[in-house]
């Protein structure tokens, strides 16, 4: 549901788009205190829960919706791919991206190992420089390939999760 505010908040999400969701987020919310309600019976709960289950899917396709139609400046692929690459570096947990990133990390890097991975700045629409922090607290830069680093990245955090756990950024 913080995802619905970040949009709903975004001064970029158009008015219709905005309202559709708010909506749906506000019955999500109901269910959702319905359903943690010591007084809600098992039978009110069940079918709560039932249609908490079609209300969340709903908000995670007015989500998706909301942010597409979102008005953006056009951006080149390699900007586009820093900016996404940055705010996965941001939201996705540790553990996530080392393992989802391991067969792309630089050569240099692989004594060393990777303890955090900060920040990716554009070097072309072929190639980012990403930012990390190795295991002997050195910071490092690196280039790394944009489409294998998009691909691993999707799968780190799959595309119907994108605006779940990132909000906005997504």
């Amino acid at each position: 549901m913080s995802s619905s505010s970040d949009i709903m908040h975004d001064q970029r999400t158009p008015d219709d788009e905005r309202e559709r969701l708010a909506e749906t987020t506000e019955q999500v919310s109901a269910l959702l205190k319905k359903i943690s309600d010591p007084a809600t019976s098992q039978q009110d709960r069940s079918e709560a829960e039932k249609e908490l289950d079609e209300k969340t899917s709903r908000m995670k396709d007015q989500q998706e919706d909301a942010a597409d139609a979102q008005k953006r400046a056009r951006e080149s692929l390699g900007k586009a791919a820093a900016l996404c690459t940055s705010a996965v570096f941001e939201t996705a947990g540790e553990a996530e991206l080392m393992d989802g990133l391991a067969e792309l990390v630089p050569a240099q890097w692989e004594d060393e190992g990777v303890k955090d991975f900060w920040k990716a700045e554009e070097k072309s629409d072929e190639t980012l420089d990403v930012i990390a922090q190795l295991r002997s607290n050195e910071q490092a830069h690196g280039p790394f390939e944009v489409v294998p680093l998009i691909t691993a990245l999707a799968e780190v955090v799959p595309r119907d999760e994108l605006y779940g756990s990132m909000g906005g950024a997504a």
